[in-house]
């Protein structure tokens, strides 16, 4: 269909829509000779049109991992092996954990403290821009992890579920904060263990006599040595780097990597833990949250993509 009468009906037709447009309505026009069949449906309001809320993570393919080294069952199960490994070596060499006290401890200070409750032995334990950093170090991880709770919960609300790589990623980020630091540190080895913090200890001022790591002879009543739950702490902050782009993953790593291992030499130098209390618990969450990752990537493996 072509000629005069062709142009003159599609500029009337251009003509109107434009017209109905002005007016808040979404005009749809029909090609020439097919007004008919689209007339039934040409105008519709724009407000009454359907919006569909865009899901904040997208779904990705069952096989897909965004952990990627993190998630190697290898790397998962030496860091563990190690861990343990680290006990036994620390248990046998003692003389290690108190020549690294040694390093930060003055007995001249010590000394001027007599009659005191503790010995002040430590002096940086009494600098107060010793103990700013450690405050903020102490309480990032807390404030992260309850960020990373809402953050969770809008992910839900939003209908993102487990086969969503966001959610996935965050709730092992989160379950490796609880159970790390949280239960295993917290609420068992520093209860029960009962290792004496070195200012306890006869050999920086004390009272109790020292004892070796993995020990559950100590006389300490609660809240003891082994491990550090502020270092546990510094090494959860290792784990967001997954929350990272790719391409930022290598700094993020060495930027926390850092805050974790100055957590761990303030714990130290602080007369608060021993060096082995302070390794072994920044590298408790790094072991735990590779052995999530590698079960959470293994479960995934083999199933139909997420739709």
């Amino acid at each position: 269909m072509s000629g005069p009468g062709v142009t003159a009906r599609i500029a009337a037709a251009s003509a109107n829509c434009a017209s109905i447009a002005g007016s808040g309505m979404n005009c749809v026009m029909a090609p020439p000779g097919l007004d008919h069949l689209a007339a039934p449906r040409a105008c519709r309001p724009m407000h009454r049109m359907r919006r569909h809320r865009r899901p904040m993570t997208a779904a990705m393919p069952a096989n897909q991992d965004p952990f990627g080294l993190w998630s190697n069952p290898i790397l998962a199960l030496a860091l563990v092996i190690g861990w343990f490994a680290l006990v036994v070596a620390f248990a046998m060499l003692p003389a290690v954990d108190l020549a690294a006290s040694a390093l930060f401890f003055d007995e001249t200070a010590c000394a001027r403290s007599a009659g005191a409750d503790r010995c002040a032995g430590f002096p940086l334990a009494s600098s107060p821009r010793a103990n700013a950093v450690r405050d903020l170090l102490q309480h990032a991880p807390v404030a992260i992890g309850l960020a990373l709770s809402v953050l969770l919960v809008l992910d839900l609300r939003d209908g993102a579920r487990w086969r969503h790589v966001q959610l996935r990623t965050k709730a092992i980020v989160l379950a490796t904060l609880a159970l790390g630091p949280g239960v295993i540190v917290n609420g068992v080895l520093k209860e029960f263990w009962g290792r004496p913090r070195p200012w306890m200890t006869e050999p920086f001022g004390g009272t109790m006599p020292f004892v070796e790591a993995g020990s559950m002879a100590g006389a300490c009543a609660g809240n003891c040595s082994f491990v550090s739950g502020e270092a546990a702490g510094g090494g959860w902050l290792i784990c967001l780097t997954v929350l990272f782009p790719p391409e930022l993953r290598r700094a993020a790593f060495v930027v926390l990597a850092l805050a974790g291992v100055t957590t761990a030499i303030g714990r130290v130098a602080f007369g608060a833990h021993f060096l082995s209390d302070a390794v072994l618990g920044v590298l408790l969450p790094p072991a735990l949250f590779c052995t999530f990752a590698a079960i959470a990537a293994s479960m995934r493996r083999g199933r139909a993509p997420a739709v």
